[in-house]
């Protein structure tokens, strides 16, 4: 390295710089990835890196550095950092730079190229001159303009008249087809079945997802050409990625039911046999037993199975067996891992894999479904050719015309502009147009690319950004560097964001084509003063409402009202957050709580709750600009100039603020119009204005000259220079009328300047876009530093950060059904015309969806559901400090409740579940908390910024009586919980109130076998623990099963139990050395005391594993699972409970042992009386399975033990958990494991 690199380097790079931003800013290499996680600083790095390129090499200038980015504001402040970075250095003592490069660099910026990826294509093209087959001068097509086209494009559909429009903007070949469009029958029947309106949609989406692959409209002529024959390329392609889809679930289905026929087949044979010898021929053993037979030879084949053979089976076993109980059956499940009928059913659950699956691969679609679709792709590709004809003709371009028209200028050597390095942000953004330029940018200039993205943060498939693209330069690059370091979140929090999604993403970041090899990389907390995480939010909740019945809307309400109260609660009671600024904490501000949503549908919801629960609110922008009233006012305004004579039109303006009319004067003249005198005509509206309103009628007549001479852009601008008109709105709701009227007038400007000066054209233009439901994005209207909470979607907080986030969970939009534009195959569509007229015999409308559109959406789905896993990525890591996940579980009639599917709350739940060891129903504080039926937390206080919070100080004294709580508790209680705050409430706080890691029930990493041997490498005692558990619920066992599963070896080296393992022990189960750890642990468990004495009480089928309860006493739910419970067989009225322990005795304190135990033998006590079950006693103890299966802490609750007491201290545990009396109990500091960094056992440890 050089001394002027080095002495760079020293001040780019200062110590305590993470290893992967050093890494990232220094890397050699012709193609360099950094995979930059939520919060780790890429803008640093990328402004570091770009300041170290020019300042290591000194020929090199700010010209010669491309940097892209995706938004405009991302520019914008990457610019302004460049700048500042490199002016910083170049002023640093001792740097070694002459005054003549200090000035050629500072001057150099004003060439530099740090813009959008569309910003520069279109400097490119500008700069490219006539060497393009592009005017220079092209501007960008506006808003009125395209929409003007399409609208242009439906009325010459609707009317037969393409061809019309095809003289105008098209070729030979573009006349050609819309001539044969306009007489085409099957065309016809489309437009009968989805109207001009949904045609229309077709051809634009389509176009804009085409273009964005960087396909052509000639391409997709060249489709239609195709469609109709049977052996279409396009077709066969496809046929090809969906049997490439649905193989490895034919080869699992193959694999999973040849052990059923190897291991059952005997028995399956006998049964069927004697169901066919009943009569009962179609009775579920007789027809699993014809799938047998028919099978079972051809599995034993050495050769393997084929294609075909593997299709043939799955249509088979998924069509033609069924499902029953009895041993027969429960053997079956037991292979399967669940019911027939379900293993059935989950094959669908994502896609009609079996309905395909019965088609051969090479199976041409059906006559009626080639020919409509070769119409519906000859009519796409014709408005694609005619759009990009309009454009040509009048000097417009389109984003992806900017993009694909750069490319040709970087393939023109004549425009080269020998780039040596080019930087990009947001990578994982990029659509496959944009990736094909920047390939040819950096083939063709021999640049240096440095990509910087995230793949987990890949949110716009709307947009056509394909994340796939950048795991593709990953496994590409020559050097790949990872940022995982996050200067955003805190430590306590960001280790619940990654176990979360490592569970989610066990297997990786997605199975969609290209992300099959991309994993999810946890990151690390930045080194932070102690204080940084002693905010007083709980770090994670989750908040349920439940729905009964099949709306959800009550439900949604409850909801939001809780989460309005958590708030509130949490900013009136002083909860505190950290502050980066001030590098300190602070109370907690109404501005620093954002409620994130999938989309916009629940906005309106949640303002209003909040709004009457008085929580200040700051909406993400609307995009129903053109729903909005002022706009409506302003539409009327415009017909009403264009035509005075449209009486709606001017009665619509009369009404509006716009007039300037007092409400109640303008009713008056509508009502003499309405009610003309007896015996009279009516008086035209116009008339009696001029009569009853004269200044108004004046000031109209002037606006109505105004915008005929001068155009829409003019009469507009006359109001936003004379604002007395905002007194007629609502004071809350002024400055957005102003500003929605400017985005008029930006909109009239860009009608003016793309089309004609004509005030009847925009106001029909405006107003169809009205009728139409077209979406725009209103502008910016409140204060964004208001201390207000924001409202907004996940989409709109992306780059942004809080410090506390709530997830409002609802669900996922799904895509439209009916037509739709795919990228396999151009297109898709679902069901047939009615009247669909040609050869052939006539089609079935009520047969089988075309399997055009099932296929898309088996293609489309893994996609679609895998970027709402990376939506819910981006959601989560915008917390800094704590994060809410909000949402509504089922409740069916019977009481039990369900997980609705598709929710990022279910996907928490089932990980909470697995970590704990229980069903997701059985969850309990300080995670998971219900909202009560009138929107009230169902229990009172709970964790420190989810709490109620108390009445705020009066300014005037005033008696309030105080409230009763003497009922209130938590929402249920745990063993492990109870055990703790018996223990020391202190600790139960810190534990389930500041989300701190205390848990005495399993041992630290690290901590060292009996036998000496060390821990097994990359599990931690909790994942080792909860593996051996695992393995203890399934083992030992005295059913015969199998593969000889009682035996301890299977459960510990056949490759098959990986597959059945939770997500988050398959990489414990895959450790040899945890293996080996397990094998010694169990083995000698299995010919201990306990183990025998357990054993038999499974040979006796006496005992249960794992046993689920949930008992109320004294109205406090207690809830959790036993190890292993059964009933003696000393005498009636026996009981007996073991729980495992992979602590050693002397981890923990035997008080808490001791008060788990006790609980647990409440709980038999209590279910015994509820079930009229005899009671006499209860053996309760320990197993310590490090320790071979001793022993310990074994005690008898005989009938007459203090039941009562016992029942009290439980109750009044819960209680003061409640309601925060959680003093320390400091005569246990001098053994409590948790007395470091205690603040209770400073100078109680001596």
């Amino acid at each position: 390295m050089s001394r002027t690199t080095d002495f760079w380097d020293r001040l780019l790079l200062p110590p305590g710089t993470p290893g992967g931003q050093r890494a990232a800013v220094t890397a050699e290499g012709g193609r360099v990835t950094v995979g930059a996680g939520a919060g780790t600083g890429k803008t640093w790095v990328l402004s570091s890196r770009y300041a170290r390129l020019l300042l290591t090499d000194p020929d090199r200038l700010p010209r010669d550095i491309l940097t892209l980015t995706y938004t405009e504001a991302a520019a914008a402040e990457m610019r302004e950092r460049i700048e500042r970075r490199v002016r910083e250095l170049l002023s640093a003592p001792g740097a070694p730079v002459s005054t003549e490069r200090v000035q050629a660099l500072l001057d150099g910026f004003g060439e530099g190229w740090i813009s959008t990826i569309h910003a520069f294509a279109a400097r490119l093209i500008r700069e490219s001159g006539l060497s393009l087959n592009v005017d220079p001068r092209a501007s960008l097509v506006s808003s009125p303009q395209e929409e003007e086209f399409w609208n242009e494009l439906e009325d010459a559909l609707e009317a037969a008249e393409l061809r019309a429009l095809a003289q105008i903007y098209g070729d030979d070949r573009l006349r050609r087809a819309a001539e044969a469009l306009d007489a085409d029958p099957t065309l016809g029947a489309a437009l009968g079945r989805w109207g001009a309106d949904g045609l229309r949609t077709l051809a634009r989406e389509a176009t804009e997802l085409h273009a964005s692959l960087g396909h052509t409209w000639t391409l997709m002529l060249d489709w239609a050409d195709d469609a109709p024959r049977p052996d279409a390329p396009q077709v066969r392609a496809a046929q090809a990625a969906v049997t490439a889809l649905l193989r490895p679930h034919w080869t699992a289905a193959w694999e999973v039911w040849s052990l059923v026929f190897r291991a059952l087949g005997d028995e399956i044979a006998a049964r069927g046999q004697k169901a066919r010898e009943e009569g009962k021929s179609e009775g579920a053993a007789a027809l699993l037993a014809a799938c047998a037979d028919r099978w079972t030879r051809r599995m034993a084949a050495p050769e393997g199975p084929d294609d075909e053979a593997l299709r043939l089976f799955y249509v088979d076993v998924a069509h033609n067996v069924k499902g029953a109980s009895g041993p027969l059956f429960g053997a079956v499940k037991e292979i399967l891992g669940m019911t027939v009928g379900d293993w059935q059913k989950e094959q669908d659950r994502d896609g009609d894999r079996t309905g395909l699956s019965a088609f051969a691969p090479d199976e041409p679609l059906a006559e009626p479904e080639r020919r409509l679709r070769a119409a519906l792709l000859r009519f796409c590709g014709t408005a694609w050719g005619l759009w990009d004809g309009m454009k040509r003709r009048r000097g417009l371009l389109s984003f992806s015309d900017m993009i694909l028209h750069a490319r040709e200028a970087v393939e023109d050597a004549r425009v080269s502009r020998e780039f040596r390095h080019i930087l990009v942000d947001e990578f994982q953004d990029t659509d496959p147009l944009q990736f094909s330029m920047l390939e040819t940018l950096r083939e063709h200039e021999g640049a240096g690319l440095f990509a910087v993205g995230d793949p987990k943060q890949s949110i716009y498939r709307f947009r056509h950004a394909d994340p796939a693209l950048f795991a593709r330069t990953i496994a590409e690059a020559d050097v790949r560097v990872e940022l995982n370091v996050s200067f955003r979140t805190r430590a306590a929090l960001l280790k619940r964001v990654n176990a979360l999604f490592a569970h989610i993403w066990a297997s990786g970041l997605g199975a969609a084509e290209g992300m099959e090899g991309l994993a999810f990389d946890p990151l690390s907390p930045v080194e932070a003063p102690p204080e940084r995480d002693a905010g007083t939010l709980s770090p994670f909740s989750v908040l349920l409402s439940v729905r009964r019945g099949r709306g959800e809307r009550p439900a949604r309400e409850r909801l939001a009202r809780a989460l309005a109260a958590h708030i509130a609660g949490a900013v009136r009671s002083g909860q505190t957050v950290w502050d980066k600024a001030q590098g300190a904490l602070r109370p907690v501000r109404w501005r620093d709580f954002a409620v994130l949503l999938r989309n916009r549908n629940n906005h309106d919801l949640l303002e209003h709750i909040f709004a009457e629960e008085g929580v200040p609110v700051l909406p993400d922008r609307s995009t129903d600009y053109f729903a909005r009233g002022e706009v409506g006012d302003v539409i009327a305004l415009m017909r009403t100039a264009a035509d005075p004579g449209d009486e709606t039109a001017l009665a619509g303006w009369l009404l509006s603020p716009l007039s300037g009319v007092p409400e109640a004067e303008a009713l008056r003249c509508l009502e003499a119009r309405a009610d003309p005198p007896r015996g009279g005509s009516p008086t035209a509206l116009a008339d009696l204005l001029r009569e009853r309103l004269p200044e108004a009628a004046s000031r109209l007549s002037r606006l109505e000259l105004l915008g005929r001479h001068k155009g829409p852009a003019a009469l507009l601008e006359d109001l936003v220079r004379d604002r007395r008109w905002l007194s007629g709105y609502d004071p809350r709701y002024r400055l957005r009328a102003l500003r929605n009227v400017r985005r008029a007038l930006s909109l009239a400007r860009a009608y003016q300047r793309g089309l004609a000066l004509s005030l009847t054209g925009c106001a029909r233009w405006m107003e169809r876009s009205l009728r139409g439901g077209t979406r725009l994005e209103e502008p910016r209207w409140m204060d964004r530093d208001a201390d207000a909470v924001l409202i907004a979607t996940v989409h709109a907080s992306k780059g942004l950060e809080y410090p506390v986030v709530a997830i409002f969970d609802t669900a996922r939009r799904e895509r439209p059904a009916s037509l739709v534009p795919s990228r396999k195959l151009g297109l898709a569509f679902s069901g047939l015309p009615e009247f669909l007229p040609g050869p052939g015999e006539p089609h079935d409308d009520a047969g089988e969806e075309p399997r055009t559109m099932r296929w898309e959406r088996l293609l489309s789905s893994q996609g679609d559901r895998e970027e709402d896993m990376r939506l819910f990525y981006v959601a989560a890591t915008r917390a800094q400090d704590a994060l809410w996940l909000c949402g509504v579980v089922g409740e069916d009639a019977q009481g039990n409740r369900t997980l609705p599917r598709g929710r990022w709350t279910s996907l928490a739940l089932a990980w909470l579940a697995d970590e704990e060891g229980c069903g997701w129903p059985d969850l309990v504080d300080p995670e998971v908390r219900y909202v009560g039926e009138d929107g009230a937390h169902a229990a009172a206080p709970s964790a420190p910024g989810l709490r109620d919070a108390p009445p705020a100080a009066a300014p005037v004294p005033t008696a309030i009586p105080a409230p009763d709580r003497s009922g209130t508790t938590l929402a249920s209680f745990s063993a492990t919980s109870f055990a703790l705050f018996e223990w020391c409430p202190l600790a139960w706080r810190r534990r389930y109130r500041q989300g701190l890691d205390l848990r005495w029930e399993v041992p630290d990493e690290g901590v060292p076998d009996p036998s000496g041997a060390p821990p097994p490498a990359g599990s931690g005692g909790a994942e080792l623990g909860t593996l051996a558990h695992w393995i203890l619920a399934r083992w030992p066992s005295e059913r015969v099963r199998p593969g000889e599963r009682d035996t301890l070896s299977y459960w510990l080296s056949d490759p098959r139990v990986p597959a059945r393992l939770p997500a988050g022990l398959r990489d414990v189960w895959r450790d040899p050395a945890a293996r080996e750890t397990l094998a010694d642990w169990l083995g000698r468990f299995e010919g201990s005391e306990a183990g025998m004495e357990i054993r038999r009480a499974l040979r006796m089928d006496r005992a249960r594993r794992e046993a689920p309860f949930r008992v109320r006493v004294g109205g406090l739910p207690l809830v959790g699972a036993m190890d292993v419970a059964w009933r003696s067989p000393d005498g009636p009225g026996r009981w007996r409970v073991l729980d495992y322990k992979i602590t050693l005795p002397e981890d923990a304190p035997s008080e808490l042992y001791r008060a788990q135990l006790a609980f647990y033998a409440l709980v038999v006590r209590e279910l015994a009386d509820r079930r009229g079950e005899p009671f006499e006693e209860v053996d309760v103890g320990l197993v310590f399975l490090r320790e071979g299966g001793r022993m310990g802490h074994r005690q008898a609750f005989p009938r007459n033990f203090g039941w009562d007491g016992l029942r009290a201290r439980v109750l009044a545990a819960a209680q003061s958990a409640a309601l925060g009396d959680w003093p320390p109990r400091t005569e246990h500091c001098r053994e409590c494991p948790w007395a470091k960094g205690c603040p209770a056992a400073h100078g109680n440890r001596t």
